[in-house]
């Protein structure tokens, strides 16, 4: 009976929701390597063999190629192919160990783990670790439409790459809140960063500041557009330091209409370059819904009144800026201080390094302190 086992690594954003969900239905060993950010996990180790602890044949191939479509079909890549007896020549028989015991070091470490079925998959899409085939070549496509402008200015000579073959793939049956659907999962900019459910957490630090961008949606709702101003702050994003929130215990239950929720109602003070170092007190609340049908988990921040909100925006506030959290010490008057720092403004740089996650459409850092590494 064949055996397939697979290690993917999440930096960059490259896998398939997909195809994650096609080998998960095949019965294939799926393991999931995330380390770091900054830290990405990129061999392309490729072994078959015949089966068994000593097998008659095997094959491995040490390369370039990703298993995407570039890789496979359509690339100019290099690989090293090499046929191994293992079974019948004892150097083969070394060699094929050396590269087992490689594969066993992987899935062995700390930071690997399992995928489960289809609700892990949906969180890891959620949270902007995967995409789905349609976002990734509609990413493919936007950053080849820069390269037929190179022959206006050069003497390359250009012609079109093999088609790739299509293969179909299973539908994914996940479904997603408004904020989260396929607008939300355009993956522009940089793939995803962070740490989510079911991969191990490598950050233990206790952290007093957090930082992230706005959605263009979030921007213009801040800037006087219809609709609530209430970024999600995305589960996977909470659990990575829930006391940084107060989570679960500054929480309560209320009902407020459309069922039970859990909130805590807070004060806050807001800093901007209107409003001066003094800034200003404002409310500022975080709420959880469970999931329930058609919308996933949601954990929000509301800061209020929108009023005394947008008078303080920077005028040149845009999905460039960046919203500042930070907690207060015990005995404060507030409980956080929150910031909205446009990019042309001095303290910008600072804080924007902290950027070190993102989610599909906009990016995230949690730091003890600005300037701290």
């Amino acid at each position: 009976m064949a055996k397939l086992e697979v290690v993917v690594g999440l930096s960059f954003g490259g896998t398939s929701a997909e195809a994650l969900m096609h080998l998960h239905q095949m019965g294939a060993q799926v393991r999931l390597f995330h380390k770091h950010p900054r830290q990405t996990f990129h061999p392309k180790i490729y072994c078959f063999d015949s089966g068994g602890s000593h097998p008659r044949n095997a094959r491995v191939l040490v390369g370039s190629s990703n298993l995407t479509g570039g890789g496979l079909f359509s690339n100019y890549e290099g690989n090293l192919t090499i046929d191994l007896q293992p079974r019948d020549v004892a150097s083969d028989a070394t060699f094929y160990e050396s590269v087992m015991d490689e594969f066993d070091e992987i899935v062995g470490s700390d930071f690997c783990t399992a995928l489960g079925g289809a609700d892990h998959i949906k969180e890891l899409l959620e949270s902007g670790f995967i995409a789905t085939e349609t976002r990734l070549r509609q990413k493919a496509a936007k950053n080849a439409a820069a390269f037929p402008r190179l022959g206006k200015t050069t003497s390359f000579f250009t012609a079109p790459p093999p088609e790739v073959p299509k293969i179909d793939l299973p539908a994914l049956p996940i479904d997603f809140t408004e904020e989260e659907s396929s607008e939300a999962l355009a993956l522009e900019g940089s793939p995803a960063e962070a740490t989510p459910e079911g991969v191990p957490d490598v950050v233990s630090a206790v952290e007093t500041l957090f930082v992230r961008t706005l959605t263009s949606t979030d921007v213009k709702k801040l800037k006087g557009a219809s609709g609530t101003f209430e970024p999600d702050l995305a589960i996977t994003v909470r659990d990575t330091h829930p006391d940084f929130w107060g989570w679960p215990g500054k929480f309560a239950s209320i009902d407020r209409g459309r069922g039970p929720r859990l909130e805590w109602a807070t004060s806050a003070r807001l800093i901007t370059s209107l409003t001066g170092e003094m800034g200003r007190r404002i409310d500022f609340v975080q709420w959880f819904r469970e999931e329930r049908e058609g919308h996933a988990p949601e954990h929000r921040l509301r800061l209020g009144p929108i009023s005394q909100i947008r008078d303080a925006v920077p005028p040149s506030f845009d999905a460039m800026g960046v919203l500042v959290v930070e907690r207060c010490d015990e005995g404060s008057p507030d409980d956080f201080i929150v910031r909205l720092i446009a990019s042309d403004e001095q303290p910008y740089a600072d804080f924007a390094s902290r950027l070190t996650g993102q989610r599909a459409k906009h990016r995230f850092g949690y730091a003890s302190s600005v300037g701290d590494e």
